[in-house]
């Protein structure tokens, strides 16, 4: 079996210089909190604003470069819920396009795996539910490298920084990754899964986050006010 795997992260810029460190074990509640105060924030390299420059950037024809078929695509959030299609298989092929490895950032106790977003990638392959995991990196990832856990634990099979040559999948997964993408892009993530032109299975809830571009800017500007009248910070 052949899986897709694309994490809508993937599309955006390197988000460190805009200090973007979370967790999706956390809450989506305090993801949504940390968004509005992420509205305000600067790149600490450049001072330009998040909101300008962290963007989505879906290659023009994307989907037609990848899909050889039309395979069953599923849905999430968070990148955790590709165990749903990979617990009841072995030695599936996986091709994830990623801004993270996903292949565990800490030890882990593999006599009793917890299994979540991060480390889905090295549980997959310890037991035998991934048999191959190519990563495809943003480009922006040849300046920004992860570190990888040293020891036993299992890297990808192959990194890459280029779309994958164009293939026949059996399905595809696709995350929003909510705690690392905007919420007033969630319009352009729907119209992502739809421009597939797959049949599409949701495995938990994604509604839109209820935030427009325009109601960000005007987040933006309040925070800036706030900033100004109380600390003095332009």
């Amino acid at each position: 079996m052949k899986i897709l795997s694309i994490d809508w992260d993937y599309y955006f810029p390197d988000g460190m210089p805009y200090d973007m460190n979370h967790s999706e074990n956390h809450s989506r509640e305090l993801a949504d909190i940390l968004w509005s105060i992420r509205v305000g924030s600067r790149n600490l390299l450049t001072g330009k604003f998040l909101l300008d420059e962290y963007v989505p950037n879906v290659p023009h024809g994307f989907w037609g470069q990848v899909l050889g078929s039309t395979p069953k695509v599923y849905v999430a959030d968070s990148h955790f819920k590709i165990w749903e299609l990979l617990e009841a298989e072995m030695f599936v092929q996986v091709t994830s396009l990623d801004a993270h490895h996903d292949c565990g950032y800490k030890k882990i106790d593999m006599a009793k795996p917890y299994v979540d977003c991060s480390n889905w990638g090295v549980v997959g392959r310890e037991f035998c539910r991934i048999g191959r995991l190519d990563l495809v990196y943003p480009a922006w990832r040849k300046n920004s490298e992860e570190d990888f856990v040293k020891g036993k634990l299992y890297h990808p099979t192959t990194i890459s920084y280029e779309l994958p040559a164009l293939s026949d999948y059996d399905k595809v997964f696709i995350c929003r990754s909510g705690a690392w993408t905007p919420p007033w892009f969630d319009d352009q993530f729907e119209e992502f899964v739809a421009g597939s032109c797959c049949e599409v299975t949701y495995l938990e809830a994604v509604e839109p986050r209820g935030v427009s571009l325009d109601q960000a800017r005007v987040m933006r500007e309040n925070m800036q006010k706030l900033m100004t009248n109380k600390m003095g910070v332009v």
